[in-house]
């Protein structure tokens, strides 16, 4: 018995879509534009996200939410998971796609409930829940909006060719370059990410010193939180940078504060999608990050300048560079505008996702008519 009310129409999707605190900071940006996307094509979704994430005002998308878990206690998993089945048994899901690998043994669990297919987005941040779930053939799919990812899941996973799928994430590009647009203003730099590892901000804040030292001027902002907070703050008063530098916890809509900033410091390593790289680059902001992160978005001088994370020089010379030539930085932030609207447009990656979500709906559907019983004639 199949209880995805899709009434025969292979083409009818009705999504829901699973996120944790993970995927909304990762994903935030694809994920609007797909809520957007699907709110205007007529395909009903409902968004199962944590309890304590304020997901409503992080996306800022009309949709339906469902919060789980709702308390995280033992005794009340099993009641949770009963609420979410009855209420969506009665809005009656096509397929399910899990943004979060902590969450996929939910999703399947629900996927098996329903009788529906459910994928998976994939980013290597969690990689013993995706071998279990994912390199086991226990999705209809893997996403990922990350080609280095895609490729690295492609050449060490064979047998899985046909499993995942590259999806480019889609995004807004604004008319307007945000990187140096008024000549009257001091420069500024912000830094968007989890406060994880004092280390990743050490050689930046000596690099920013240095800077100073040498007559630039220019503001920082580092919008987070994290375990490293403290540290960051000591030592930025032990340079003597109190009053250049600024930390900020996490705000919204970030996309807004970038289109007043001129230039994007991505200090950390993101194996897969980076959220707030992509805000930055679509107002127009000029990217300076490290090496490891170079691929099909960030391309060395062309893009973004690239530099070694580990070496405080490289760093330095990157920066200077940006600050010290604003024509050559307005360049790079064009041209980081020009690839995003060529290669990352929304409806384009609106309508390669319905595309899987309409494929696996029907291999799903094919493989339980081929395991139905042929009807004995009397």
């Amino acid at each position: 018995m199949h209880e995805n009310g899709s009434n025969g129409d292979a083409s009818a999707v009705r999504l829901v879509i699973i996120v944790d605190r993970h995927s909304l900071r990762h994903y935030l940006t694809p994920l609007r534009h797909l809520l957007v996307g699907l709110t205007t094509q007529a395909h009903p979704t409902i968004l199962i996200c944590p309890h304590d994430a304020d997901a409503e005002a992080m996306i800022g998308a009309p949709v339906s939410q469902i919060r789980y878990p709702i308390l995280k206690m033992p005794m009340m998993s099993s009641w949770g998971k009963v609420s979410v089945l009855d209420s969506l048994r009665k809005f009656k899901p096509t397929v399910i796609h899990c943004f979060s690998a902590k969450r996929i043994g939910f999703a399947r669990y629900l996927a098996r409930q329903l009788d529906i297919p459910y994928v998976v987005t994939a980013d290597l941040f969690h990689k013993p829940l995706l071998h279990t779930f994912i390199f086991r053939r226990q999705c209809e799919s893997v996403i990922t909006f990350s080609k280095s990812v895609y490729e690295r899941l492609y050449s060490r996973h064979g047998r899985l060719k046909k499993l995942v799928r590259l999806v480019n994430p889609g995004t807004f590009v604004e008319d307007t370059c945000a990187c140096f647009s008024n000549s009257d203003h001091i420069a500024s730099l912000v830094v968007s990410q989890k406060l994880g590892s004092p280390f990743e901000f050490e050689l930046f804040l000596d690099a920013v010193k240095h800077l100073a030292i040498d007559g630039y001027e220019f503001m920082v902002a580092i919008i987070g939180k994290g375990p490293a907070e403290r540290t960051i703050h000591k030592t930025i008063e032990k340079l003597g940078l109190s009053q250049i530098v600024t930390v900020v916890p996490p705000m919204q809509p970030l996309r807004a504060i970038f289109a007043g900033a001129d230039i994007f410091v991505c200090l950390e390593y993101t194996p897969g999608l980076n959220s707030r790289l992509f805000d930055a680059m679509s107002v127009g902001m000029a990217v300076a990050a490290g090496r490891e992160n170079a691929g099909d978005l960030l391309v060395d001088k062309k893009t973004a300048l690239l530099f070694d994370s580990h070496d405080e020089l490289s760093i330095y010379s990157r920066l200077q560079k940006l600050l010290g030539k604003r024509d050559f930085s307005r360049q790079i932030a064009t041209a980081g505008q020009v690839h995003l609207r060529k290669h990352y447009t929304v409806s384009k990656m609106v309508d390669s996702l319905l595309e899987i979500y309409r494929l696996v709906q029907q291999e799903h559907k094919e493989k339980a008519n081929s395991k139905e019983p042929t009807p004995v004639e009397s």
